[in-house]
């Protein structure tokens, strides 16, 4: 099915969309390169992701350290 992976900031402003496309079932891997939308460097800090697959949320956190 579809997946999509976004990264939030502490005050809940999405920072970047990291995959918005079909997917294998099964476990997968994404990896953020630190970067926002713009391909600007995100501050270091605490930032939250999110995997959406049809029915399935799961939010976790995570820390950026420059």
């Amino acid at each position: 099915g579809e997946v999509t992976v976004r990264v939030y900031d502490v005050k809940g402003r999405l920072v970047r969309e990291l995959k918005d496309e079909p997917a294998p079932a099964g476990a997968g891997q994404v990896t953020w390169d630190g970067a926002d939308g713009g391909g600007r460097p995100a501050s270091s800090g605490l930032y939250f992701y999110e995997v959406r697959s049809g029915d399935l949320v799961k939010i976790g956190k995570m820390s950026l350290v420059r």
